[in-house]
């Protein structure tokens, strides 16, 4: 169909603005074309085909047409802030930014512009000028509560998490019914360890909008962190049935399912999240991470040095590289790597847990000792470290710093198989032998397969002459 040639020009454009408006597209397009035709710099027809051109995600042609009636009417705050919205979805940020602040000038008192403004800042990560930006479109308009929301997750990125609390609380005033507000809300309690309530907010979110998928991947975040698995995968799951092409569910999907000990279908879900997103750092770790504990060290090597490769900086990465290493027994690499990740995040306590096994395994005793210290000053719960702490004081032969090590890792977490085993090492060496067959029974009861255990128990009953109890060991 074409336009009808007796149409007036301004006749023309509005009856593409009415067939818009009913959405009637085509013969919008087909109308406004028709104006463009005869009037190349006609700023109604530019506009309302760069907005069907982004509405159609024809963004390119999109952002042509918009610039062309920016340029038309070089006053028009609107005209900039449309094409600055286009070059955002471009992810053009810098040039988007341009387009709000010729916009702003122009109009001081234009909320959006300023809205739109702090939301391309935030993709340029400069989270302080966009609280700034945020604040601006407030003061022109107090109740808008997007603005209120977007905020918040300003705050949030720069860890003022009250603050940011107090920007979601100012949108849901406003407007209860904001499911990402609640959402946002539920993210900034889950960084406060504050998990009830920010399983609250989510469930908020999810009864305003059942489909809400990056909800239900918060609230499956949250139910990971707070050791609910199955619940957590469950969760994931709804948020990929919703939107299967969402990595960071994949990625975390894998992670609940590494706590089930379910390790080939943690694989095969990291897998999942890499084939949509093939340079998913986090998702190349995770899926290292995984083989490592399928002892496939090897493969894991792979997966973590691609991660590298893709974020140099990188310090969980550097880590699972020298576990993966250490189980090699490569063990002046694995120290090499320790060191990397301690270089980008000196407070990270497993990696100084980790660089002490190695010390031990090279004979540097001593400096083992110091960084076993290093990861209990950092985190003075972190059993592992106090078990490992414990264990290198027995080599040492201090035996009773040993033992209240050893002892201090098992009120932490009396679940450990390790430090039961340590223990009974260390009661052993001190001749308390009973003591120390009641501490390997211990092990043995959380993981009846322990070979270390259950070598170390059946040389015990050998020495106290319980041949054939050694023997059954």
């Amino acid at each position: 169909m074409t336009a009808d040639v007796s149409l007036t020009l301004s006749q023309a454009m509005q009856l593409a603005l009415d067939r818009f408006n009913i959405g009637d597209w085509i013969k919008a397009e087909q109308l406004a074309r028709f104006v463009l035709d005869s009037d190349e710099r006609h700023f109604g027809a530019l506009s309302l085909l760069g907005i069907l051109a982004a509405q159609t995600h024809r963004l390119e042609e999109a952002a042509c047409l918009l610039s062309h009636a920016a340029a038309t009417r070089p006053a028009d705050a609107y005209a900039h802030n449309n094409y600055g919205n286009i070059l955002n979805e471009l992810r053009r940020f810098e040039e988007a930014l341009e387009s709000y602040e010729r916009a702003v000038q122009i109009k001081p008192d234009y909320a959006e512009a300023y809205y739109n403004r702090g939301s391309a800042l935030v993709e340029l990560m400069r989270f302080e000028e966009a609280v700034d930006s945020y604040s601006r479109a407030l003061q022109v308009m107090p109740r808008y509560a997007e603005a209120h929301n977007n905020c918040g997750n300003a705050f949030r990125a720069l860890n003022r998490l009250d603050e940011a609390l107090e920007s979601f609380a100012q949108a849901l005033k406003i407007n209860p019914e904001l499911a990402e507000a609640h959402n946002n809300q539920g993210r900034t309690l889950h960084e406060l360890k504050r998990f009830e309530e920010a399983l609250d907010c989510f469930a908020s979110a999810l009864r305003i909008n059942a489909v809400f998928a990056e909800a239900y991947c918060n609230r499956a975040d949250t139910l990971l962190e707070i050791k609910r698995f199955d619940e957590a995968l469950e969760s994931y799951d709804r948020a990929l049935q919703i939107k299967p092409d969402f990595a960071e569910a994949c990625n975390n999907r894998g992670n609940a399912l590494r706590s089930l000990n379910r390790l080939e279908e943690a694989c095969a879900s990291y897998a999942d999240a890499l084939k949509i997103r093939q340079t998913f750092s986090e998702a190349h770790n995770n899926r290292g991470a995984a083989l490592l504990e399928l002892d496939r060290a090897p493969e894991a090597l792979t997966s973590i040095a691609r991660a590298i490769e893709i974020r140099p900086d990188f310090a969980e990465a550097y880590n699972n590289r020298g576990a993966a290493l250490h189980e090699l027994r490569r063990f002046e690499e694995a120290l090499e790597s320790f060191e990397c990740a301690l270089n980008v995040k000196p407070t990270f306590s497993e990696a100084w847990n980790n660089r002490g096994n190695t010390l031990r395994n090279l004979g540097r005793l001593d400096q083992a000792l110091d960084s076993y210290a290093r990861a209990i000053e950092l985190d003075p719960g972190y059993a592992e470290a106090h078990s490992n702490r414990g264990d290198a004081l027995r080599e040492a032969q201090h035996l009773e710093e040993a033992l209240n090590s050893i002892l201090c890792a098992l009120r932490l977490n009396p679940r450990l198989a390790e430090s039961h085993n340590n223990l009974g090492a260390t009661l052993q060496d001190l001749n308390r032998f009973e003591e120390a067959l009641n501490s390997y029974g211990r092990a043995l009861k959380i993981k009846p397969d322990f070979a270390k255990v259950l070598i170390n128990r059946g040389g015990l009953l050998l020495e106290q002459g319980q041949i054939e109890a050694a023997l059954s060991d």
